[in-house]
Order: structure tokens, then C-alpha cells, then sequence
């Protein structure tokens, strides 16, 4: 859901608006998300920098990996859940694309 004050991107101040492509884009990313992909990618990281096994380039790889992972992840609910019909007017939560 949006906070108070907080503008849906889809929604222009006259009503529903199509909205540019890279603005689509990063609102189907769902930014918000991202940290749920990260999380597992970062205590991993942890571990192999407590084991000394530390590699800046790996790191670099497994969090790109990760994060394109959850991008991912979210583009394919939102095809499906289109696809399947589910996001109607009476759903609840945040807009989907």
C-alpha cells in the first residue's frame, strides 16, 4: 500500500495515465522488494568474509545475481498474475503493471 502522501506511479493527477517505459519498468522492479533478495546474498557474503574466503569480484557477481534474481522473480508474478486475471479493480495493495 502507499504511505500517506505517497503518489502512485501509474496514476497521473487527472486519473489513470500511461506512464513512460522506464517508469513502468522500475515501478514492475518494485524497488521496495529488493532487500528481500539481497538479504540471503549479503549473510553469505558475511560468512565467506568471516571464513577469509573473501572475493570482491564474486561478491560484486552474487549480489547483481541476486538482485536480478528478485527483478525478475517480480516481473514474472506480474505477467501471471495479468495472465490469470487476478489483478482486478477489487484487489488490494499496491497497483501492478
Amino acid at each position: 500500500m502507499k504511505g500517506v502522501g505517497e503518489q502512485d506511479p501509474l496514476q497521473g493527477t487527472e486519473g489513470p495515465r500511461r506512464p513512460s517505459s522506464p517508469a513502468v519498468w522500475i515501478h514492475a522492479a518494485r524497488p521496495k522488494t529488493l532487500l528481500v533478495g539481497a538479504a540471503p546474498v549479503l549473510v553469505g557474503l558475511g560468512l565467506s568474509r568471516a571464513d577469509g574466503s573473501w572475493n570482491p569480484w564474486v561478491a560484486l557477481i552474487t549480489a547483481l545475481c541476486g538482485l536480478t534474481v528478485q527483478v525478475l522473480a517480480n516481473f514474472v508474478n506480474d505477467y501471471y498474475d495479468w495472465k490469470k486475471g487476478a489483478d482486478t479493480p477489487e484487489r488490494l495493495g499496491p497497483p501492478r503493471v
